[in-house]
């Protein structure tokens, strides 16, 4: 699965970016990050992350710019957020807090909130950072290193980052308007052609889903179906790899899955999306 592969990438590209790291043999399980980590995300978005043998030194390191946009394109991705961030030509000078706040919060489209921030080193910044730190504020997303400091010139961290990203996230996750449906049947075909398709049967909406394997190991599920703009539904599908230290025949294989959806719940003009990783071939990252 290529969004597997591009995370694996990120972290060998943090890892081995020519930094060297002091070599803590402290446990990084000690680390505040996984007091507060959702395994979860940690799984898909850093999945080296969660290894012991991961050093704090390398959680408490600065990112670059460079850095930090390859791990904002990846998760763009993984989030169907139509953002890309320049990778080649940015900078590999250490990102600031403020700077970071301020690209998620380009990404999140409701108006800054007038809240109160309880930070006392935000006086001399500007008006848009000041602007940024509010949203993401009133949102969760941020929280400060203390009470009353957020830190907006310190540079920010690998922790940090991990963090901030899965506190977006969250709320984007919050934000998902999830449509229900039915899973009716699945079939392994010899041979067929890619794609959706639909149809209307009583009440409903079968929907038709194929796709191409390069092995009988893979196949494939539904993890959600999410309303979009303008009568668009994306179906988020995930691919289960085949099992290690097993041999296959290397045969196309064709998963299909026929889903119910109820007409109803839908908008009366509607089109269906499939945001499902192409396995054959895998994009190629621009570091």
């Amino acid at each position: 699965m290529f969004k597997k592969l591009l995370s694996i990438l990120l972290t060998a590209f943090i890892l081995f970016s020519g930094y060297t790291y002091a070599d803590s043999t402290e446990d990084n399980k000690n680390h505040w990050l996984f007091e507060n980590i959702n395994e979860q995300f940690a799984k898909v978005m850093f999945p080296d992350i969660l290894n012991s043998s991961t050093k704090i030194a390398l959680l408490d390191k600065s990112i670059s710019v460079k850095e930090f946009n390859t791990i904002m394109n990846n998760f763009c991705i993984r989030n169907n957020i139509e953002t890309t961030f320049t990778v080649e030509e940015a900078s590999i000078e250490g990102l600031l807090r403020k700077d970071a706040f301020k690209t998620i919060s380009n990404l999140i489209k409701t108006e800054t909130c007038d809240v109160t921030l309880p930070f006392s080193d935000i006086e001399n910044i500007e008006q848009d950072y000041i602007s940024a730190i509010k949203k993401l504020y009133s949102l969760k997303i941020i929280k400060g290193v203390s009470n009353d400091l957020v830190k907006p010139n310190e540079q920010i961290t690998l922790a940090q980052s991990i963090m901030l990203l899965q506190n977006f996230n969250d709320l984007l996750e919050v934000n998902m308007k999830k449509i229900s449906y039915k899973i009716i049947s699945r079939e392994n075909l010899g041979n067929s052609t890619e794609g959706i398709s639909t149809k209307e049967k009583d009440d409903k909406i079968i929907l038709t889903i194929i796709k191409a394997f390069p092995n009988p190991g893979y196949n494939m599920d539904i993890k959600n179906i999410i309303e979009k703009e303008n009568g668009e539904y994306l179906i988020n599908m995930k691919i289960i790899s085949p099992e290690r230290n097993k041999l296959y025949s290397q045969v196309i294989t064709y998963r299909k899955i026929n889903i119910e959806i109820d007409m109803h719940i839908l908008k009366n003009q509607y089109k269906f999306k499939l945001n499902l990783p192409n396995v054959l071939n895998p994009i190629k990252n621009k570091y």
